[in-house]
C-alpha cells in the first residue's frame, strides 16, 4: 500500500482529521482499503466502526464512496447498523447511502439492526423507506431475523403475529391446568 494510503488509514483509526487531510493532500486514495485486515475495510468503514462522526463527515466531504463494501459485503450503512451507531446511520442516510446493499448473507442494514436488537436504528431505517419485504439468502425476512418483540411490533403484521403467538402460548399453558 502506498505511504499516503497507510497514513490515511492510520489517521482514520486514530480519529486525527489533520493527519487524514494531509494524507489526502499527499494523494491518498479516499477509498483506500486496509489490506492487512481479512475484510479489507475501507477508510470509511474503519471510521464507522470507530464511531468517529467528524472523521466520517470529512471522508464523505472528500468524496468517499458511501456504498463501497468490505470483502464480506458490509457497506458503511450495514456496518453502522450492526454496531448500533445511530448518529452514524443518520449521517450516512442524509448523505445518500443505499439501504438496498446486502452483505454476503443477503442481509440489509435493516436486517442487521433487527438481528442485533437496535430498535432505534430499525425505526429510523423503516421511516427512511427501507424495504420490509426483502428476504436474505436463507429466505428469512427482517421479522424472522429479529427476536426483539419491540422491533417485531414495528414490522408489518407484527402486532397480529405477536398477539396470535401470545394466545397460542396462553392456550398451551391453560391446557396444562384445564382438563
Amino acid at each position: 500500500m502506498p505511504a499516503p494510503d497507510e497514513a490515511l488509514l492510520s489517521a482514520v483509526v486514530s480519529g486525527d482529521i489533520i493527519k487524514m487531510n494531509a494524507a489526502i493532500a499527499a494523494g491518498a486514495d479516499i477509498n483506500a482499503r486496509d489490506k492487512s485486515s481479512p475484510n479489507k475495510f475501507t477508510a470509511l468503514i474503519l471510521a464507522v466502526r470507530a464511531g468517529e462522526l467528524p472523521v466520517i463527515e470529512e471522508l464523505i466531504k472528500n468524496g468517499a464512496d458511501i456504498n463501497l463494501s468490505d470483502s464480506t459485503g458490509f457497506s458503511p450503512l450495514i456496518e453502522a447498523a450492526w454496531f448500533g451507531k445511530f448518529p452514524v446511520i443518520k449521517t450516512l442516510l442524509e448523505s445518500g447511502a443505499s439501504m438496498e446493499n446486502v452483505n454476503a448473507g443477503g442481509n440489509t442494514a435493516l436486517m442487521e439492526a433487527a438481528a442485533m436488537g437496535h430498535i432505534d436504528i430499525v425505526n429510523e431505517l423503516i421511516l427512511s423507506g427501507a424495504d420490509l419485504t426483502r428476504v436474505n439468502n436463507s429466505g428469512q425476512s427482517v421479522y424472522d431475523i429479529s427476536k426483539n418483540p419491540g422491533i417485531r411490533l414495528l414490522l408489518p403484521g407484527g402486532k397480529s403475529r405477536l398477539f396470535r403467538n401470545f394466545f397460542i402460548h396462553l392456550k398451551k399453558i391453560a391446557g396444562k391446568f384445564i382438563k
